[in-house]
């Protein structure tokens, strides 16, 4: 994923990664040269959920 932003002009910086829970992670990029451009993710181990409903 990196690669394919990065021929578009986008250098990104994983400013924090969180592992508040076991098998949930949080992370916060952003663009070196835009740092108001940014994005947070979240997500789980789908393998560690299977076969869970979610609401």
């Amino acid at each position: 994923m990196q690669k394919t932003l990065a021929s578009r002009g986008f250098v990104l910086d994983e400013s924090s990664w969180l592992n508040p829970v076991e098998s949930i992670w949080s992370v916060h990029v952003r663009d070196r040269e835009c740092p108001m451009l940014f994005a947070n993710g979240k997500r789980g181990d789908p393998a560690r959920f299977a076969g869970q409903r979610t609401r």
